[in-house]
């Protein structure tokens, strides 16, 4: 049962730092082409950019921060570049070109995060794949869920920037989950492999 599955302490705290980090990763996703003069084509050759990046990224970036810096540092590291990255956009939310730079730069955490989150919660836990993928995808994606109409409310009634500013506020968030909460069960994950 996916919800009990929960019950597995990584896989909670692997779970919610994943919502957390969704709301990070929806600011950009979701409000980013309302900051921008772009065509919807604009729009879609700049998340080709940022799609190829992530993807690349995801593949090879993340086994080599994993092997280079260990799981935990792998997170905290890729983590906080990242918040650098929605403080930049935060800061420069008015300068189209900066904002294209740092959305395309941006792919690169996220396709390491997609990783290493990913292989995290299949690995963390004793429960088969299948459950425990169900158990904390349930979880994340209501972050995936609340972010882009938490950064809609909060750019319509406050400011451009204010989505970038909330979404770093979750990932630093997500960070805190992993370096205190997560540190352990990581530990676990990396002796197995």
């Amino acid at each position: 049962d996916p919800l009990r599955a929960l019950g597995h302490g990584g896989l909670l705290v692997l779970g919610i730092a994943a919502l957390l980090y969704n709301g990070g990763f929806f600011a950009v996703l979701a409000f980013t082409p309302f900051t921008l003069p772009y065509s919807a084509f604009g729009i879609g050759f700049l998340f080709f950019g940022w799609g190829v990046l992530l993807g690349l990224c995801a593949v090879w970036g993340a086994p080599w921060m994993h092997r280079r810096f260990g799981l935990t540092n792998a997170f905290i590291i890729t983590l906080g570049v990242f918040t650098a990255i929605l403080v930049a956009l935060a800061l420069t939310v008015d300068n189209h070109v900066a904002v294209t730079v740092l959305v395309i730069a941006c792919g690169a955490p996220l396709g390491v995060l997609n990783t290493l989150f990913t292989e995290s919660a299949m690995n963390v836990s004793p429960v088969p794949r299948p459950v425990a993928s169900a158990g904390y995808n349930f979880v994340r994606f209501l972050g995936a869920a609340a972010s882009p109409w938490i950064c809609g409310k909060l750019g319509e009634e406050i400011g451009l920037a204010a989505p970038f500013w909330f979404g770093g506020a979750c990932v630093i968030g997500g960070l805190l989950m992993i370096a205190v909460f997560g540190r352990r069960h990581l530990a676990a994950i990396n002796a197995r492999h």
